[in-house]
């Protein structure tokens, strides 16, 4: 199967596409770890984040609230 198939395939059952639904799994598990009380640094290295600055900027973006100020 080609990576556009499978792409139209997984929007088609699930309604959003691919990256949307890594980018919403990464916050849901960053959610988690900070709940956990791991740093915001171990959790945006967690997520493959080379800068956590990159990480905070996403978070605050999808979420409205730094991910310092989860907890």
């Amino acid at each position: 199967m080609s990576e556009k198939t499978l792409s139209r395939r997984f929007s088609s059952s699930t309604g959003i596409n691919f990256n949307e639904w890594k980018s919403r799994r990464k916050i849901l598990l960053a959610i988690s770890l900070l709940q956990e009380g791991k740093t915001v640094k171990y959790v945006s290295a967690s997520l493959g984040y080379n800068d956590p600055s990159a990480f905070i900027a996403m978070f605050k973006k999808r979420m409205g609230i730094p991910p310092g100020q989860l907890v």
